[in-house]
C-alpha cells in the first residue's frame, strides 16, 4: 500500500515567507542605499566640476582683464613717448621761432611723419595694426601730419583736446566703431597741441 507523508504543519509556511520578505526588504534597501550613494557621489562630482569651471570662468576674466589694462597702459605709454619726442617738440619750439613750412618747418613734418610710420608699422598684434590712425594736432584741433597719409577722416574737434598743461592720456569713443587715445604736447610748459592714436573697437576684442 501507497504511504502517505503526514501534512507539513501549518505553523512552518508563514516563517519561510517572513524570511523571504525579509531578504526582499534587505536587498531592496541595499539597492536604494547604493543608489542614494551613487546620487550623492553624482552630485558631489558634479559639483566640483560646476565650481572648477567657476573658477575657471573667474580666472579667464581675470586674465583678459589684465590683458585690457596692459593694452591701455601701453598705448597711454605710446602716445606719451610720441608726445616728447624731439621730433614733435622741436616742430613746436621751431614754429615758436618764427619758423614758416619753407624755412624749417617743413622738414619737422617730414620727420614727424616718419615717426608716426615707423610708430604705425612696428605696433601690431600679429599681423594686424593696432593703431588705424595717428595724428598730430594743434591746439586749435588743426591736423598737423597724420599717418597713413590718405587718412579716414579723422578730424576731431578742438573740444576733444586736452585743456591743461598735465600729461594724462584721454580716452574718447569716436562712434563708428572707433576710439582714440589723445596725449597732450608741453612746450615750454605751454600746451601747443596733442597727438591722437585711433584704433577700432575689434581691435581690442581681439
Amino acid at each position: 500500500t501507497e504511504t502517505i507523508a503526514p501534512p507539513m504543519p501549518a505553523t512552518d509556511r508563514p516563517d519561510k515567507r517572513s524570511s523571504g520578505n525579509l531578504l526582499s526588504l534587505l536587498a531592496l534597501a541595499c539597492m536604494a542605499a547604493v543608489i542614494s550613494g551613487l546620487i550623492v557621489v553624482d552630485y558631489r562630482t558634479q559639483r566640483s566640476l560646476q565650481q572648477a569651471n567657476i573658477q575657471r570662468f573667474q580666472q579667464n576674466l581675470e586674465d583678459r582683464g589684465r590683458s585690457l589694462v596692459y593694452f591701455f597702459s601701453e598705448r597711454e605709454n605710446d602716445l606719451r613717448a610720441l608726445a616728447r619726442s624731439s621730433a614733435i617738440t622741436g616742430f613746436f619750439s621751431n614754429r615758436a621761432l618764427g619758423m614758416s613750412m619753407a624755412y624749417g618747418l617743413r622738414a619737422s613734418l617730414n620727420n614727424i611723419d616718419r615717426l608716426f610710420a615707423e610708430r604705425g608699422e612696428n605696433s601690431r598684434l600679429g599681423t594686424t595694426a593696432i593703431y588705424s590712425s595717428l595724428l598730430l594736432l594743434a591746439e586749435d584741433g588743426q591736423v598737423l601730419s597724420r599717418w597713413p597719409a590718405a587718412g579716414g577722416g579723422e578730424r576731431p574737434a578742438a573740444t576733444d583736446l586736452p585743456q591743461s598743461a598735465g600729461n594724462k592720456v584721454r580716452m574718447t569713443d569716436q562712434g563708428n566703431g572707433l576710439i582714440s587715445f589723445t596725449a597732450p604736447v608741453i612746450v615750454n610748459e605751454r600746451l601747443q597741441g596733442s597727438i591722437q592714436g585711433w584704433l577700432r573697437y575689434q581691435t581690442l576684442v581681439d
